[in-house]
């Protein structure tokens, strides 16, 4: 039905994209959007009648399964090392930062202290480093994608980031680990999106005030199409590591 009206049709009323994902099943029209969709299109009452009650259970049950935020840091850490540890696939993509499991220990610290958290402590630190060391366990494969942006983002000092791209470099040499760089001079047909990670068949999305986790067949559908097409455009290789060389170099001074 979408193409059966353009934008001067539907003027402020309604924008054509929310018309196309709702009939995808994406995100629904609410009762009264679907009332006076129907009525633009020239429905009989009966059919508008029906189209409102539709529409009003299948906003119901879009409510009902949407996945609330984990707001306490401490019950997030503990659901991703237990999706991590029982994964056999994990991929993940960071357009502003190295991902956890790729930090060195002075990149976590700097991160840390400039988010106003200070030392979390040795419990803390201990069960970082054995997050990190799942890297070298067999029987799981790490498909990482980072965005040039966040090794060229000075996070703590030129040294901690020397380290860190270094530490990045070293990793991508794993047999458990595939690196990709997505290159900021690349022209590229889409805007980088939010950060998000996938254990097997669980997205987890974080926000500044929680994160959530997905496991509803059409939103991991979502991602899974969203890192193919990041990973498209990402250098994998000799390619990723020439970049990180170049950027290292930068951070090293000169000689």
């Amino acid at each position: 039905m979408t193409k059966l009206l353009d934008e001067r049709r539907l003027g402020a009323f309604i924008y054509a994209a929310k018309i196309s994902r709702a009939e995808r099943g994406r995100i629904p029209l609410s009762p009264e959007e679907a009332g006076r969709y129907a009525e633009r299109l020239g429905a009989g009452v009966e059919q508008r009648e029906r189209l409102v009650e539709l529409a009003r259970a299948r906003s119901a049950e879009h409510v009902s399964g949407r996945v609330a935020l984990v707001r306490v840091a401490a019950a997030v850490q503990e659901r991703i090392e237990r999706y991590q540890r029982d994964a056999t696939v994990i991929r993940a993509w960071q357009p502003n930062l190295v991902p956890g499991v790729l930090q060195t220990p002075g990149y976590t610290a700097a991160l840390l202290a400039g988010d106003g958290e200070g030392d979390p402590g040795p419990e803390w630190w201990t069960a970082r480093r054995a997050r990190t060391a799942m890297l070298n366990e067999p029987g799981r494969s790490w498909h990482l994608l980072v965005s040039e942006a966040a090794v060229r983002w000075a996070l703590g000092s030129a040294e901690t980031m020397h380290a860190q791209i270094e530490h990045l470099v070293a990793a991508a040499e794993l047999p458990t680990v595939r690196l990709g760089v997505v290159d900021l001079a690349t022209p590229k047909p889409f805007a980088p999106p939010a950060a998000f990670h996938m254990y097997d068949r669980v997205v987890s999305v974080a926000t500044e005030v929680g994160t959530s986790f997905l496991t509803d067949a059409a939103d991991v559908e979502h991602f899974d199409g969203l890192f193919a097409r990041l990973d498209a455009a990402a250098l994998h290789g000799d390619d990723a590591r020439e970049l990180l060389a170049r950027v290292a170099q930068q951070y090293a001074g000169p000689r």
